[in-house]
């Protein structure tokens, strides 16, 4: 009995070991992709079309807890009252295409932008004083920058490289339920 206890809990151990060594890719795994490289370029494989991002995108309310994406459950864990009577446009986690959008009235652009993407492309934003802490596997959102946009067409940009920052509307005109923001094709 002894040597199945001793076994099942060298079994398990193991197999947890494993589970975190994949999943933060550390060392045997870093090393075997380094080896396999030059055996097996990347260039050979054929990666499948993109559908247009336009599909996966709808506009939200913005509530406490709402998905910030259309295909991920991530959602702020912080919920600060500032973002209420907002709109959420859920965008694709990993898109890389524009987002255009239609503005209706005078409306206020917020992004949650992450330290591990390209922040560079918001440097006409401004910094705004709202708590935020969006979760992701790959990177967190936890600072916010907003733009005032006048109405017309405009294309924003995903962000990005890791995973595109999410998009809050605020409209700056009238207090309704409907969208100051539409998606165009």
């Amino acid at each position: 009995m002894k040597r199945k206890i001793f076994f099942l809990v060298n079994v398990l151990i193991f197999y947890f070991f494993g589970a975190l060594t994949y999943r933060n890719q550390l060392f045997p795994i870093s090393l075997i992709r380094k080896i396999k490289e030059p055996f097996h370029p990347k260039d050979l494989y054929i990666k499948p079309p993109v559908a247009p991002s336009f599909i996966n995108m709808n506009i939200r309310p913005y509530v406490s807890g709402v998905h910030l994406y259309s295909d991920r459950t991530y959602f702020d864990t912080i919920g600060d009252e500032k973002l209420d009577s907002s709109f959420v446009l859920q965008l694709s986690r990993h898109t890389n295409q524009g987002i255009k959008i239609r503005v209706l009235r005078r409306s206020l652009i917020i992004r949650l932008l992450s330290s591990m993407n390209d922040n560079n492309r918001f440097k006409l934003y401004k910094k705004m004083d709202i708590n935020v802490f969006v979760r992701g596997n790959s990177c967190i959102h936890s600072e916010v920058v907003s733009k005032i946009f006048e109405p017309g067409e405009y294309t924003l940009i995903p962000g990005g490289p890791i995973a595109s920052n999410p998009v809050i509307i605020r409209d700056l005109v009238k207090k309704t339920s409907s969208s100051p923001v539409i998606l165009v094709k």
